[in-house]
């Protein structure tokens, strides 16, 4: 796809799913990949600067759904959605969740809840809440090693840096 082609090529693809899923309801693939849809259309608006909160809300409902009819995989795109959307303690259970699918799924998952946990170790240290903060660093570094890499001239974090705890994390990685 081109750049300007993505939006138009997911609205066909949820207009199309809507068709499979109006003779299948239960399609657990289908909510799959409409879910999945209206993610993209969720990036794409909040890319733009418009509010994508619906196509959030139909995205979660769908990826939901397709957990429900046994579509696993689909917690991965509803880990990344309640991420993109700021849920970040929920984003972590759901990669969680996924990682226990398989070997395979653990070790993406894995990297993807370490993000989500620098993600709420960001807001954390932003709101004065340094103990919360290093824990979510830690389960970070523990999930992928090498996740704290880079993070010593992350404005993010200059509420930490005066903390023993600091210098002692981010010198091991």
């Amino acid at each position: 796809l081109k750049r300007g082609d993505a939006a138009p090529a997911y609205r066909r693809a949820v207009i199309d799913l809507d068709r499979v899923l109006a003779r299948e309801p239960r399609n657990g693939d289908a909510l799959s990949q409409r879910g999945t849809a209206w993610l993209g259309l969720a990036r794409i608006e909040a890319a733009a600067g418009r509010d994508p909160a619906d196509a959030r809300k139909r995205a979660e409902a769908d990826l939901r759904a397709s957990i429900e009819a046994g579509v696993t995989a689909s917690r991965a795109g509803l880990a990344a959605l309640l991420a993109e959307s700021g849920r970040l303690e929920e984003a972590i259970a759901a990669w969680a969740e996924f990682a226990r699918g398989s070997p395979a799924q653990a070790d993406w998952a894995h990297e993807r809840e370490a993000e989500t946990r620098l993600a709420r170790a960001k807001v954390l240290a932003g709101e004065g809440r340094a103990d919360e903060a290093f824990v979510q660093l830690e389960a970070a570094a523990d999930l992928a090693p090498g996740a704290l890499r880079g993070l010593e001239s992350d404005p993010a974090f200059g509420a930490l840096r005066d903390d023993p705890r600091w210098r002692e994390r981010v010198k091991d990685e």
